[in-house]
């Protein structure tokens, strides 16, 4: 009889005036249930309560994650200027016709793979213009993202380095090193001066797990940058972590 009045008194007046009392016994709350003519239904005030709460837990997670999605797509494109056919590349668009083609895809679902397992190292991947390194790193970048539900910035170095001075230098960085995995396309097509040498130099002195994509080779990132920040741009990069695009051809060549 105690729980019926403590019950009862966490319900106004309307409640109660709305409903009469029922046999109908709800164990789970020690609680008679009462009729509610507006519905035809015996109800338990506390199961109603429980019920509108997980209902509004349901919806706050599924704002939360359609936030976070948005969030997601927001940065895999915020520092980079890509045109449409890069915005959607995936690694499931990624049309191959020749051997090389092949080997290249290959490797890109073994690299997405290995940071979906949360490998830690870097990986470089290095060939002249067109030949596709772009395609596949974005198409990396969205796999991860979709699948860890990580946010993946995908940084063209390049579109990146118009918005660094020496005021905002600091929280720029920031933004990209908390990342728990970075794409830094085209490393090297930056204008070549103190301030880009030194973010390019922090951005790898302070991360691991970045993907980068260039088209110089070992010695001309050393003459660009300095053997120390090469050293910690090839962070954990081995023979299996690195793609050359010799043979690649142009993706983008003129067909006439």
């Amino acid at each position: 009889m105690k729980r019926i009045i403590d019950g009862e008194n966490k319900w106004d007046g309307i409640w109660l005036h709305q409903t009469t009392p029922t046999n109908e016994y709800c164990e789970k709350h020690d609680y008679y249930k009462r009729y509610f003519a507006k519905i035809q239904k015996n109800i338990c005030p506390f199961c109603e309560r429980e019920k509108k709460d997980e209902e509004l837990e349901k919806l706050s997670l599924l704002q939360y994650q359609r936030e976070f999605k948005r969030k997601r797509e927001y940065f895999l494109n915020k520092y980079s200027s890509l045109n449409e056919e890069i915005r959607v590349a995936t690694l499931d668009n990624y049309e191959v016709s020749t051997p090389e083609e092949e080997q290249a895809l290959e490797f890109a679902n073994k690299i997405a793979e290995e940071y979906i397992s949360e490998a830690k190292n870097n990986v470089v991947l290095i060939g002249k213009s067109g030949s596709g390194k772009s395609h596949l790193s974005h198409g990396i970048a969205k796999l991860v993202s979709d699948t860890k539900e990580w946010v993946v910035p995908y940084v063209n170095i390049v579109d990146f380095m118009t918005r660094v001075d020496y005021k905002n230098k600091a929280s720029m960085i920031e933004r990209i090193v908390e990342a728990k995995l970075v794409v830094i396309d085209d490393l090297g097509s930056e204008m070549d001066n103190q301030l880009t040498r030194d973010v390019v130099y922090e951005i790898f002195d302070k991360r691991t797990r970045t993907l980068i994509t260039t088209n110089l080779t070992g010695e001309e990132l050393i003459r660009r940058y300095s053997n120390r920040t090469y050293s910690r741009i090839m962070k954990g990069v081995d023979e299996s972590h690195f793609m050359k695009f010799d043979n690649m051809k142009d993706r983008r060549r003129l067909l006439f």
